[in-house]
């Protein structure tokens, strides 16, 4: 009976570029014996993955054949784990679905992904940005429900790739106050046309950075106004 191989591959950043890399991984590892699975292709033809809403509405129905039983294998291609990959990886793992990687380059980052899920760390499931900070720490925006969540993390750099796997293992050095706000950054964002919350929000982090990286100043300012 042949496998069903589900092909878990970058989609955002070049989705043109990256259906085609995807159709071409399948053409490769199609045989009698493995049948690769990439049902998010036929998503892609009616949902833009630019906008937040229409990804999320394709990611829920691409889980839905994990859950089904439809997988036998999640086979990961490319040269990262994205989030979006993560979330399939972190499904898989939960549902004992076997996960192998079939590009050198992404090897590193799965097997790290894989250390940390193990450890019962899913940081990247709700991280909307990542900074390096001037300490060289990482910095890392995550929402939990309506709010926003700095977390500072030691770098963490892979001896044998030269790549950083923090956001897959962060040794957290301090988590910090909520910071009430991912509601009001996801209600501007209904005012903005898709194509501009990328860089919306990007804006808006890069200020939050420069806010947690200062706010000894700021606190010691609002004391002496206080005072």
């Amino acid at each position: 009976m042949a496998k069903i191989m589900y092909v878990a591959h970058e989609v955002s950043r070049n989705v043109d570029g990256n259906i085609k890399n995807i159709l071409d991984i399948c053409k490769k590892y199609h045989t009698r014996d493995v049948i690769p699975f990439a049902p998010y292709l036929v998503a892609l033809q009616y949902l833009d993955d630019r906008s937040i809403e229409e990804r999320t509405l394709g990611m829920e129905a691409n889980a839905e054949f994990f859950r089904k039983g439809t997988i036998d294998e999640v086979g990961v291609f490319g040269s990262r784990v994205s989030r979006g990959i993560f979330g399939e990886l972190e499904l898989a793992f939960r549902l004992g679905i076997p996960i192998n990687s079939y590009d050198k380059r992404v090897e590193a980052e799965v097997r790290y992904a894989l250390l940390g899920l193990k450890r019962g760390i899913c940081l990247m499931k709700y991280l909307v940005a990542e900074r390096k900070i001037d300490n060289g720490n990482t910095l890392f925006l995550r929402h939990d429900k309506d709010d926003l969540v700095f977390i500072e993390s030691d770098t963490l750099i892979d001896s044998e790739t030269g790549k950083d796997m923090t956001r897959f293992i962060p040794s957290i050095t301090l988590w910090d106050e909520f910071f009430d706000g991912w509601f009001l950054v996801n209600k501007k964002c209904e005012n903005l046309h898709f194509t501009e919350q990328r860089s919306f929000k990007e804006r808006i982090f890069d200020n939050l950075t420069e806010i947690y990286q200062n706010r000894g100043l700021y606190r010691n300012n609002l004391d002496a106004l206080l005072n």
